[in-house]
């Protein structure tokens, strides 16, 4: 069938065939990096919730062991990150004291980096998360 002039835009407003096509060709790939992007940051969130555990679990334990160094401070915050290589991780344990009160400042790092970095236009984020806890003899 042969369509010429103005009786082809006739044609195409009765006929839709592939119109299903074109429309998927069109909002798959927007819908797909909506879902790529909740699925990466989603994995983010829950990275910084595990730093975030892993520090207040050693926090607890320097609130219970007042003389305990910072080196095992810092051994019991990577040993709390389950799921995550603690070698990926930069923990710091630091003593403070605030009018005479002895504070210990625990501090978790972490540079993450997405699984397609291509595809969003993010570079890699520091995840930090910090927390200070009394030592109270």
């Amino acid at each position: 069938m042969k369509i010429y002039g103005r009786h082809s835009v006739r044609w195409l407003c009765k006929h839709e065939t592939g119109a299903a096509t074109v429309e998927m060709a069109l909002v798959l790939p927007v819908f797909l990096l909506l879902v790529l992007g909740i699925m990466e940051f989603g994995r983010a969130y829950w990275t910084l919730n595990s730093m975030q555990i892993a520090i207040d679990e050693a926090g607890r334990y320097a609130m219970i062991n007042v003389a305990a160094p910072d080196s095992q401070i810092i051994s019991v915050a990577q040993s709390n990150l389950y799921g995550l290589n603690p070698n990926d991780f930069t923990v710091t344990s630091q003593s403070k004291t605030i009018n005479s009160i002895n504070y210990k400042v625990i501090t978790a790092t972490y540079t993450f980096s997405f699984i397609a970095p291509g595809v969003l236009p993010f570079g890699n984020i520091t995840l930090t998360r910090q927390t200070t806890v009394p030592l109270v003899p």
